[in-house]
């Protein structure tokens, strides 16, 4: 071989393998990120937590779709058109010239057994032939026979270990390439769990909540309502009275609260519940009325003053949030 067709290849390979190995990180990104959602609804499922608290259909549609990019990186590693740049080509070039590059047996025997796994390997040579057709029938194509399978293939999918030891091949293809052209790169997958992050406090809550609904009476879907109420009123709380949002605190700002529409609409459920969990609004007030009185017997005027704005609330026609307020401040001390 002519020493200008020897440099034309090497320069081809020096361009291409650091493209290549960019191509290699994000293949496992995506591979382990796929890997990582299908473990977190793993744990759940054994957990026996409700599917409405994992948000199923958002891990089923983000995992097939990591999924899908995994098999299609792999289709474009493996590409079978003699036009694409692949492994299989990338290999071929290096074999050729591999001899004028370095002195190294070992090296050299590495790139032929390489290039003998291709073809030997079942595992390896079953994958790319696997992939290669899902290409052609379902991602790059709609062909008719099996345009309405999307998503029901059975024939032509991977076990999880075959797409591992197709990845680990061609990590293996590019470090030994590397070596042979001494090429070095700090370029690293940047996947690192992160999803842990999102989930460790989620799944400390579910941790305890789990223990409270065991040993007492209360619902889960109690505790989670519980808990939007108390983190809401402690931000109104710090918002508007100062970090103390008694009844006395929100009748001095009665009449200065300005709610949006979420609130006013917030505002009319609570009413709602109220009145169906309570029955009627004289058993309402009579109940504040009492607990305020029992606990403060001295302040029987100002209480007069809040049953008055709590009546309001509960039957005018308007929204009343600045007795909404005093109603649920009042109510929450109730025995």
């Amino acid at each position: 071989m002519q020493t200008e067709q020897i440099d034309k290849i090497k320069k081809e390979l020096l361009e291409e393998i650091p493209i290549f190995w960019r191509h290699l990180n994000y293949l496992k990104d995506t591979f382990d990120v796929s890997n990582h959602l299908w473990s977190i609804v793993d744990k759940r499922i054994k957990y026996n937590i409700p599917k409405n608290k994992v948000a199923p259909n958002f891990f089923v549609i983000t995992f097939c779709g990591m999924k899908d990019c995994v098999y299609i990186t792999l289709a474009r590693l493996y590409d079978k058109n003699s036009a694409s740049n692949t492994i299989q080509k990338l290999l071929g070039k290096c074999s050729k010239i591999v001899k004028h590059l370095v002195d190294n047996v070992t090296l050299q025997d590495q790139i032929k057994e390489l290039n003998s796994k291709l073809t030997k390997d079942d595992t390896i040579s079953e994958a790319i032939n696997t992939i290669y057709e899902r290409r052609n029938k379902f991602w790059a194509h709609n062909d008719k026979e099996y345009f309405s399978q999307l998503g029901q293939d059975k024939e032509h999918y991977l076990p999880n270990s075959s797409l591992t030891h197709l990845i680990d091949f061609t990590e293996e293809t590019l470090k030994i390439l590397m070596r042979t052209l001494s090429l070095t790169t700090d370029e690293r997958p940047i996947y690192d769990r992160d999803l842990d992050n999102l989930f460790d406090e989620s799944d400390t809550y579910m941790k305890h909540s789990r223990y409270i609904t065991r040993y007492s009476s209360i619902e889960e879907d109690t505790l989670i309502v519980l808990g939007t109420f108390t983190v809401l009123w402690a931000q109104f709380e710090f918002d508007y009275c100062d970090n103390s949002a008694s009844p006395s605190a929100i009748y001095a700002r009665i009449d200065s609260f300005r709610p949006n529409e979420m609130q006013c609409s917030l505002c009319a459920e609570v009413r709602y519940e109220a009145l169906s969990y309570i029955g009627n609004i004289d058993n309402i007030l009579k109940a504040i009325y009492s607990q305020l009185n029992r606990e403060h017997p001295d302040q029987i005027d100002r209480f007069k003053c809040y049953k008055e704005r709590i009546k309001h609330f509960f039957e005018s026609e308007e929204i009343d949030i600045g007795g909404c307020l005093l109603f649920i401040a009042i109510s929450t001390t109730m025995k």
